[in-house]
């Protein structure tokens, strides 16, 4: 005959507390990898936001091209005004509408914090083309393309002394960094467009090079008889 043999009363509480600490430690250790893999996560997920629309911004400027409209007394002027808060110009590629000329503005927003945003609005000339340099585009809900950032200006490179020969670009013409540009008055189509700011990566700048107008663009498109 062989008693019966079982865990004794402490055993048991002891079985009972070890298994209470592993418990405990395997909870830790996982809220401590969720949390780390959700800060890991949030990091790619702003990185890769930070990243797209940043390949929608070179996008934007990259089209940008020198569109012709006419002012009040149906002269032809170029179609771009900027200033350090932005501009407003013509893109060949529209973001919303495929294939589709689009009237763009970008702008700095300032936030309470004395940060700024980035803001883009389009108009796409699908079914309206913009033909006059008075004329209010129908900017669609804007986007959000880049925030919190500090310090952030637009400049421009161009020539600003108005141009007398619309048959060409002169070259001995003085090209220069301004905070403004206005093709309107000058005759011009800017050269190039900086967009600088800081954020936590540090200082960033953002250069592109216009697209450039045909030799004679606009004279071409003068009233009969003027004499520019």
């Amino acid at each position: 005959m062989h008693a019966a043999k079982g865990f004794s009363l402490v055993e048991l509480l002891v079985s009972m507390v070890l298994l209470s600490i592993l418990v405990m430690l395997s909870s830790y250790s996982y809220l401590q990898f969720a949390r780390f893999w959700d800060g890991r996560l949030g990091n790619f997920d702003q990185a890769f936001s930070r990243l797209r629309n940043g390949w929608l911004l070179d996008d934007v400027l990259r089209n940008i091209h020198p569109y012709v409209v006419k002012n009040s007394e149906a002269i032809p002027k170029f179609y771009f005004e900027g200033n350090l808060n932005g501009f407003v110009a013509v893109s060949e590629e529209s973001l919303s509408e495929v294939d589709t000329v689009a009237v763009v503005r970008l702008s700095l927003i300032q936030n309470t914090d004395l940060t700024f945003d980035l803001i883009y609005e389009e108009a796409p000339m699908k079914f309206a083309t913009l033909g006059r340099l008075t004329e209010t585009p129908r900017f669609l809900p804007p986007v959000t393309l880049l925030s919190d950032l500090n310090n952030a200006q637009f400049n421009y490179y161009g020539a600003q002394k108005p141009k007398n020969d619309m048959a060409a670009i002169d070259s001995t013409e003085v090209n220069e960094w301004t905070n403004g540009y206005n093709s309107a008055v000058t005759g011009y189509h800017p050269k190039k467009v900086s967009l600088r700011w800081v954020d936590d990566r540090g200082s960033v700048s953002w250069t592109v090079d216009l697209v450039q107008p045909a030799n004679g663009q606009l004279t071409t498109m003068m009233p009969e008889g003027f004499d520019v």
